[in-house]
């Protein structure tokens, strides 16, 4: 990929990679993680900021976001 290109995910494909990081390394779900962050209790937000960073790619009104 050159530095012109552009990568596509979908909705489904962001969630799953989502899910798959926040089981991974903290053992819980992606909408636990989300949760936690935005309540301030996730205890080292540094450890998933890529995923974090990710989960703002989805609409507001996503289920990721409730």
């Amino acid at each position: 990929m050159d530095e012109n290109s552009t990568y596509e995910l979908s909705r489904d494909e962001i969630a799953a990679l989502l899910e798959e990081g926040a089981r991974r390394r903290l053992g819980i779900s992606a909408l636990e993680m989300v949760q936690m962050y935005r309540a301030d209790t996730l205890d080292d937000p540094g450890a998933v900021r890529d995923l974090l960073a990710l989960s703002r790619l989805l609409a507001d009104n996503d289920p990721l976001h409730a």
